[in-house]
């Protein structure tokens, strides 16, 4: 499952939507799996510290961080008039879906600059290019983390073909992302030792835990074609967003959006006046409900339970 592998990882490929998380979600780990220090005011500081909010500040938000977080440039017509229908229809508006309550409608922010995508390489990488202790290795796969006497020493990796070491003189930090960094620890020898050998790797550590409990946030798209508006397709989309980064390229394909309290409604995806999908989760953990409306329009409707 290729996630990402170019330098920013899925920072460089994605939607761009900034949202760290409900506050929730980060109490639930503190305190129902004994997670010390991820409480979501433990976390928020770090949060605060790495963005560059052009719009929003204090307390929940930073300035002057390294991550630019910003409002889409030129919403379509079609995004506009999605967002007013669902508060005409009696959905609350959202203006930043990070304050803590994310029941409403709104506009996404997005980790661009200007109108361009703002990855972790843009805002991490590139500045520390030129430091003498950084090298960058492209066209490279970690296979595994070299482990003595329970403590991580390096890595090999496959580097064009040949296979290399290197060696850690303090720490080895692996970030290889929510689904690669337990892959590369199974593929370590630490893991469920059941699921280890069966795949002919030696048991380091029985740590059944390692490789579980995902938690993806699967989508479901009813989209149909729309007459009377441009879209992502019209023909000077490219020089407008040349000229002035304006325009549906300058879109992220994916805004506005409504996040959901499902212990207050639940959510229909709807088609030509017919329900064709019906979403529903437990009480008290929110659903974010994506609306792609430029090219393909998607509308979606809640109702009170």
């Amino acid at each position: 499952m290729p996630r990402g592998r170019v330098l920013g990882g899925s920072s460089s490929i994605n939607a761009m939507i900034y949202m760290p998380c409900a506050a929730a979600d980060y109490d639930h780990w503190r305190d129902a799996f004994g997670a010390t220090g991820w409480g979501y005011h433990d976390v928020l500081p770090y949060f605060r510290r790495a963005e560059d909010n052009a719009r929003l500040g204090g307390p929940i938000h930073g300035r002057g961080g390294p991550l630019r977080v910003e409002d889409a440039l030129d919403p379509h017509p079609l995004q506009r008039a999605w967002l007013e229908a669902a508060i005409a229809w009696g959905l609350p508006r959202s203006d930043d879906f990070n304050s803590g309550v994310q029941h409403g409608v709104g506009h996404y922010q997005l980790t661009c600059r200007d109108g361009r995508r703002w990855s972790s390489v843009d805002a991490y990488l590139r500045p520390a290019m030129t430091r003498p202790n950084l090298a960058v290795r492209t066209e490279t796969l970690t296979t595994r983390i070299l482990i003595e006497k329970g403590r991580a020493r390096g890595v090999t990796h496959r580097h064009r073909q040949r296979l290399l070491t290197a060696l850690a003189e303090r720490e080895v930090l692996v970030c290889a992302g929510v689904i690669g960094s337990p892959q590369l620890v199974m593929l370590s020898g630490i893991g469920p030792a059941t699921h280890l050998r069966t795949h002919d790797i030696d048991v380091l550590v029985d740590l059944p835990g390692v490789g579980e409990n995902l938690q993806d946030h699967p989508t479901i798209a009813v989209s149909w074609a729309t007459t009377g508006t441009t879209d992502l397709g019209e023909q000077d989309a490219t020089h407008r967003y040349a000229h002035d980064r304006r325009g549906p390229l300058a879109s992220n394909f994916a805004d506005p959006g409504t996040g959901v309290d499902p212990g207050r409604c639940y959510v229909h995806a709807v088609r030509a006046g017919e329900v064709s999908t019906e979403i529903r989760r437990s009480p008290g953990r929110p659903a974010a409900v994506v609306t792609q409306l430029v090219s393909q329009a998607t509308t979606y409707t809640t109702s009170e339970m």
